[in-house]
């Protein structure tokens, strides 16, 4: 596999190094540099490989193309949250007890396309999100003078005894915002204590008449975003409610069906129905409304200007304070420009650069193969 990955990179690149194009196969195929010297090295003097030996009698799934990206989109979640990505966490979200694909596993590459058309349109894409901001919301270390023990010290040396970081998160704010490549929507800033489904809809109705019509709002499936229209059955329901929620959207069934059955029906049948509040109202104003898929932070720009805006919060909160937070907060938020923006989205546009990853690696390499009984992986050239 790694000789193939090299010679097609040796191809598509005939003019970089060897040094450089071993570094880039290294990076694609997880092995380490000094391993693929090897295989070119043996491949050279002895024209065949016996180095890396398959381990034969292990029960193998192959993986297809959407599986692949997959899985490489939810080890950068990882990445993003600074966690280590394991075999069993990343594994986890794309396997069902029964067998079958989740739904959200090609998800990442139909909200890329989605949004690479809509851009090649000439559609304004305009993102919005939330974060959290605790009154101790701090640096993770600061410098401190530890010499300093009390306040009688402090007061007669004419020094300070020094900042405490808090000893709890404390209270926090709730900022919603919406922004585009032309930086944050003026008037599209909601900075709130507590907010629920009924004060961000009132908020998303107000923000709307900022937007202008035939535009674009990505957002992502927050409880506050995803009010329905109409409840659709759950296991909640009686039994006779389900029927006849089944019966008023034409939906046939069988009539000696249990509870249990008949909502495998309503699973089946239940997205044409499904119908988001705040959604019908964009639909009204001629804007479209996108659903980033989950744990695919990476995707979203404003999830880079939340890192920055949190950051500069951080460096500044002496107070610890709600009061002193809430100040920094519009100060930050106010010092993100235009251009802070163009290089978020840019830089998310990059992530469309890993589809090459994955052709190069399609028209080269045999289907990857995870071995399910062991945490480590063969391959065979």
């Amino acid at each position: 596999m790694a000789l193939n990955v090299y010679g097609a990179l040796k191809y598509q690149y005939p003019s970089v190094s060897v040094d450089d194009l071993t570094s880039m196969c290294s990076k694609m195929t997880a092995l380490g540099k000094s391993t693929v010297y090897k295989l070119l090295k043996e491949r050279k003097t002895s024209g065949c490989l016996s180095s890396l030996k398959s381990r034969s009698g292990r029960p193998k799934v192959y993986i297809d193309e959407d599986y692949k990206y997959a899985i490489l989109r939810k080890v950068h979640s990882f990445y993003f949250k600074k966690k280590i990505p394991t075999i069993e966490k990343i594994w986890r979200p794309f396997w069902k007890t029964d067998g079958h694909q989740s739904e959200e596993i090609s998800f990442g590459r139909s909200y890329l396309r989605t949004i690479k058309k809509l851009g090649e349109e000439g559609k304004t894409i305009f993102y919005l999100d939330e974060i959290w901001v605790n009154e101790g919301h701090t640096v993770g270390k600061i410098w401190q003078d530890k010499t300093v023990n009390n306040f009688r010290q402090a007061f007669l040396e004419g020094i300070s005894t020094r900042l405490r970081a808090p000893s709890g998160k404390g209270r926090r704010l709730i900022v919603t915002h919406i922004g585009s490549d032309s930086g944050f929507v003026d008037g599209g800033l909601l900075l709130f204590e507590y907010i629920n489904a009924d004060v961000f809809e009132e908020y998303f109705i107000q923000m709307l008449d900022l937007i202008p019509a035939g535009s674009v709002i990505v957002l992502d499936d927050a409880s506050n975003y995803s009010r329905q229209v109409e409840n659709l059955p759950t296991t909640s329901w009686r039994k006779q409610d389900i029927i006849n929620w089944l019966i008023q959207k034409n939906i046939t069934f069988n009539n000696d069906l249990v509870k249990n059955e008949l909502l495998s029906i309503v699973e089946i049948n239940k997205n044409p129905h499904k119908k988001y509040n705040i959604d019908e109202v964009a639909r009204n104003r001629q804007i479209t409304i996108i659903r980033r898929p989950l744990y695919h932070c990476e995707l979203n720009p404003i999830e880079l200007i939340w890192a920055q805006v949190k950051g500069k919060v951080a460096r500044k909160n002496t107070t610890t304070q709600l009061k002193g937070v809430r100040i920094l907060l519009n100060e930050a938020l106010k010092n993100i420009i235009a251009d802070d923006w163009q290089k978020c989205i840019q830089h998310v546009k990059e992530e469309e650069k890993m589809w090459e990853l994955n052709n190069i690696i399609d028209q080269t390499v045999e289907p990857l193969m995870i071995n399910l009984n062991n945490s480590s992986t063969s391959s065979s050239e």
